[in-house]
């Protein structure tokens, strides 16, 4: 408005001015906004210094056919989609672009099920956590396993801290303690 009221614009001219301001004034689609990054943003791909002290470049993301997502998860290995190679532990892999699982899945367009290790060591370490009992036993109930802990538990419950010194403790202060040598009342040297 204050454009039409400085300038002087022949009636033509304003429904063109309308839709070249209303261009500008929306948002970009999907596309559109992907075309303006890559004329503004540099042809190589971007590097990441987060995770690693010697980062690796990233790949530049594409669309995956869904037999590529299903051929990269093996019953032995993934397939990074980063570098092309054959991995146990995806997770700790991904960490040298930068990336969190989670990232990494959204870059790439995957399920957010799309497992960071293959079946066959998921199966290993829930046998192994098997053997040792692990998750068995509910700890919140037993007995706190010294002094401090039962301090810190009770402070985080806002109660006052226990004072009763342990059974086990040589507290002089404490009747039926006596030093070696030092005869007390009714007990016989010796």
């Amino acid at each position: 408005m204050g454009y039409v009221a400085g300038n002087r614009l022949p009636p033509g001219a304003l429904a063109a001015l309308v839709t070249t301001v209303a261009k500008a004034l929306r948002p970009p689609r999907d596309f559109e906004a992907a075309a303006a990054a890559a004329a503004i943003a540099p042809a190589g791909p971007e590097v990441s210094y987060i995770a690693s002290d010697y980062p690796r470049p990233q790949a530049p993301a594409r669309l995956l056919s869904l037999k590529e997502i299903a051929d990269s998860v093996q019953e032995t290995y993934l397939v990074c989609f980063e570098d092309g190679m054959h991995y146990r532990m995806l997770a700790r892999h991904l960490r040298l672009f930068g990336l969190t699982p989670d990232a990494y899945r959204e870059k790439w367009g995957l399920p957010d099920d799309y497992p960071m290790m293959p079946a066959a060591d998921l199966r290993h370490r829930a046998e192994l956590a098997r053997q040792r009992s692990l998750g068995k036993h509910d700890r919140s109930t037993s007995k706190p396993r010294g002094y401090y802990v039962a301090q810190a538990k009770a402070l985080a419950r806002g109660a006052e801290i226990p004072t009763e010194p342990k059974a086990y403790s040589t507290d002089l202060a404490r009747p039926g303690w006596r030093r070696r040598g030092e005869v007390g009342q009714g007990a016989s040297p010796g």
